[in-house]
């Protein structure tokens, strides 16, 4: 998939290295190809752009993120804009204060950065709503169409296996990857990986 210039699908590549040491066939779904952040965020920033397509004039998309979600769809919103400068796309990014300023600086080149305190509170997507304010067309990044949210073009691309692993944020894409499972004949197991200190994370809320 191209998407104003990005390239968007992982490629699957077998790993004999830890196949053998694991006894078992392990397959690594490579997103680092996707061009506009080298994630697999890149799948539901096109899939937002593209739900929007036909909706004119101006609309920011509010969203929590720790880097790869906002920094993928602020470079995809700027070539949106280059081809559609009468209906431009921005981003505002909701970061928890205790994020490294490289990666506010980072998020600054395509979009406003606001600071939150992501671990005295949760921000359900009413809470974003209100927080953004202003008089702009706000469209929340976190929502459900018919189609899915972008993550199902990443599920087509993963072979049937026992076992998925992911990474893991908040744990929407893991969650949405299984929504989209269930319609194969070979449901996998779901395992997410995340970091130690993801701030997301609290005592006994994340397993």
């Amino acid at each position: 998939m191209d998407f104003y210039g990005y390239k968007i699908g992982g490629t699957c590549k077998e790993v004999p290295q830890l196949t053998g040491r694991y006894g078992f066939n392990v397959v690594v779904n490579d997103q680092s190809v996707n061009g506009a952040s080298g994630t697999a965020k890149d799948h539901k920033s096109a899939f937002l752009l593209q739900q929007d397509a036909e909706a004119e004039g101006e609309i920011t998309y509010p969203l929590i993120t720790s880097g790869n979600a906002g920094y993928s769809l602020g470079r995809m919103c700027a070539a949106w804009n280059a081809e559609h400068p009468s209906s431009p796309r921005h981003v505002l990014n909701f970061v928890d204060k205790r994020i490294p300023p490289w990666i506010k600086e980072r998020l600054k080149v395509y979009g406003d950065v606001r600071e939150l305190d992501l671990r005295k509170a949760r921000y359900p997507n009413n809470a974003l709503d209100r927080l953004a304010g202003g008089d702009r067309v706000y469209r929340l990044v976190e929502r459900l169409g018919t189609d899915g949210d972008g993550y199902r073009s990443l599920e087509q691309e993963l072979p049937d296996a026992d076992l998925w692993f992911c990474p893991g944020g908040e744990g929407e894409m893991a969650v949405q990857l299984a929504m989209r499972a269930r319609g194969r004949k070979k449901r996998p197991k779901i395992v997410v990986v995340t970091r130690s200190d993801n701030i997301l994370v609290r005592e006994g809320e994340f397993n």
